[in-house]
């Protein structure tokens, strides 16, 4: 009968392996070669004495299905600082956008030069975090865009005293944000997605290889998606040339935006590994 339960591994002044007695619920730690050579070895499962042998013959460092891979605060304290830089650029796109700019002879929102930093953000998140925690990040940035639109939309119902002079421009201000709440939303959840998976995708064909393929691939293909979606929908009663024109200028911006934004995301990497990969195993080792 097997009375002893395997709960995992914890690194102290030696290895030790955690039990767990099955008739009480207590649960007792011993030195992993201790628990190799006891008889306690007799009341596990086949599967957990390969698991002990496996971690005691191997090096201590190899990982085994009872491994509990945990995080430092630091690279906590990272994803919840990039989750902010992301709702920030986003919400900051969504005011931008309804702004027709000139650039270059290009009609193009203003919000180009904004959004497409988006990508660079939910990269550097997939790349480190891996893709569930990038698409977590960017349903929260979606759902604080709705919650932000929906406190903007609130705010025009209570009447302004007369003095103030931005009435008509706040009014204005509201009703064009909500007016392309529907087209930045479906452009904004269906693009940053795609690009999340294609990174996602290539990264594990090439085996985490060629950054830079990655990288600029998933952003081009989320940028013609985005740009189509947005831009027919917002601007389309400027005319189909005007609609083609703009479109062409944003992909334009968004291919200059996805080569350049390859620099910063190496530059990520080296600051990941540096201040926290090697800052959570000085935290191990002290």
């Amino acid at each position: 009968m097997q009375n002893y339960k395997l709960l995992g591994f914890k690194r102290k002044a030696k290895l030790t392996a955690n039990f767990l007695v099955k008739s009480t619920g207590h649960t007792f730690s011993i030195p992993l070669n201790e628990a190799v050579n006891s008889e306690l070895m007799d009341y596990l499962s086949p599967f957990e004495q390969r698991e002990i042998y496996r971690k005691y013959y191997s090096s201590h460092d190899v990982n085994t299905a009872y491994e509990f891979k945990d995080k430092s605060q630091k690279h906590w304290n990272a994803y919840i600082f990039l989750c902010c830089v992301l709702v920030s650029l986003y919400l900051s796109s969504t005011i931008t956008a309804i702004k027709p700019i000139s650039f270059f002879n290009l009609t193009l929102p203003a919000a180009i030069f904004i959004y497409p930093l988006t990508y660079i953000i939910s990269d550097i998140l997939n790349e480190y975090y891996g893709l569930s925690l990038a698409r977590k990040a960017i349903n929260l940035s979606f759902f604080c865009n709705l919650i932000f639109c929906g406190c903007l939309y609130y705010s025009s119902f209570p009447e302004a005293i007369p003095s103030w002079g931005l009435i008509d421009a706040y009014s204005s201000l509201v009703f064009s944000v909500i007016s392309v709440l529907l087209a930045s939303s479906l452009a904004y959840i269906i693009s940053e997605h795609i690009n999340a998976y294609i990174l996602y995708k290539i990264k594990k064909l090439t085996s985490s290889k060629y950054l830079f393929i990655r990288v600029f691939t998933s952003s081009i293909c989320a940028a013609i998606i985005d740009s189509f979606i947005f831009i027919s929908i917002v601007f389309h009663s400027l005319g189909k040339e005007t609609v083609i024109s703009m479109i062409a200028g944003q992909l334009l911006i968004k291919s200059i935006y996805a080569t350049l934004g390859i620099f910063p995301i190496y530059f990520s990497r080296y600051l990941f590994k540096k201040f926290i990969l090697e800052g959570k195993m000085n935290d191990r080792s002290s």
